[in-house]
């Protein structure tokens, strides 16, 4: 594998599929790895210019890749899509990812850096009664049922407020 000068990667969330080619274009190797079988093929890869498609992982993937020597390139999706050749699958989305990569032509897009990266979820600002409001996971009834899921799930619809008990009645109440 010394002689592979482009590899295209189809990204995906558990497996990556890799089309290795020569300077001729000429395919040397189509694989599935899991993303640490991957780092460590390119670890012990010779630098190369690898690119894949644009999308949220592949800016992190790119920094990895450069960090180990090799030239990460990002197309974006639909430059990509008319280079596929048969049936959508993972590895001719790989190959597609090559063959669109040798057009002088193409344009490639910059990964962004660590810090331009959005890290975690973003945080909400909900009202204080947004997140504790609770719903049935049953489908809602409809009909004379209605009565009986609001006594299964005891659920009281008051007509008018509860009376309110004086502390006089309180306290004639107590021994």
């Amino acid at each position: 594998m010394n002689k592979v000068a482009l590899v295209g990667i189809d990204l995906g969330k558990h497996s990556f599929h890799l089309h290795g080619q020569d300077g001729a274009g000429r395919a040397v190797f189509r694989k599935k790895l899991s993303r640490l079988q991957m780092m460590r093929l390119f670890g012990n890869l010779p630098a190369c210019t690898v690119v894949m498609e644009a999308c949220a992982g592949a800016h992190f993937t790119a920094r990895e890749l450069n960090k180990l020597g090799h030239v990460a390139k990002l197309i974006s999706p639909q430059f990509v899509r008319p280079f596929v050749k048969s049936n959508k699958n993972d590895f001719v989305d790989a190959e597609a990812i090559c063959e669109a990569a040798c057009r002088p032509s193409m344009r490639f897009v910059a990964p962004k850096t660590a810090d331009s990266t959005p890290s975690g979820h973003p945080v909400h600002d909900y009202p204080a009664g947004h997140s504790t409001h609770i719903r049935p996971s049953v489908p809602r009834p409809s009909g004379r049922a209605v009565g009986a899921q609001r006594r299964r799930f005891c659920i009281v619809s008051l007509r008018r407020p509860a009376p309110s008990i004086s502390s006089s009645a309180c306290a004639s109440i107590r021994p």
